[in-house]
């Protein structure tokens, strides 16, 4: 932290003074899609916003492992692609955190979430209960021959 001292000689913090026509660095992004590797943020202040969308691309393509960063000021959202070796899925939204992002997870990312789990909890269970069926049948197939 940058910090001024006062005629006390106690530490405050000192104002960051930006030139006239930048905006603040910080972003805040849903979480809109994610499979390791590619990821989809949402950002209401970029939809239709050009410069903003820009900057926004241009900041996240700066960190280190992201290998592709491309921003639709259209949608209002920013798509990037990043090495999974290098940024850890699970830490996506830290490595964020750390370059000045807020992020969140969007509510139909979330029901979404939990619709796959449910999903593939119910197939595995199906599996099951038809391999165990097919064993059955086989041995009492064998048990009459």
């Amino acid at each position: 932290m940058i910090t001024n001292t006062d005629l006390k000689g106690t530490a405050m913090p000192a104002p960051i003074v930006a030139e006239v026509g930048q905006s603040p660095t910080t972003f805040e992004f849903d979480i809109a899609h994610h499979v390791p590797g590619r990821l989809r943020l949402r950002s209401a202040a970029l939809k239709g916003k050009v410069r903003a969308s820009e900057q926004a691309r241009r900041h996240l393509a700066q960190i280190e492992g992201v290998t592709s960063a491309s921003a639709s000021p259209a949608t209002g959202s920013v798509l990037l692609e990043y090495d999974p070796n290098v940024i850890w899925p699970s830490n996506v939204s830290d490595v964020l955190a750390m370059h000045g992002c807020a992020v969140g997870v969007t509510e139909a990312q979330t029901d979404a979430g939990a619709g796959w789990a449910n999903k593939l909890a119910s197939a595995a269970r199906d599996w099951a209960i038809n391999a165990l069926a097919e064993r059955i049948a086989l041995a009492m197939i064998s048990a009459l021959a």
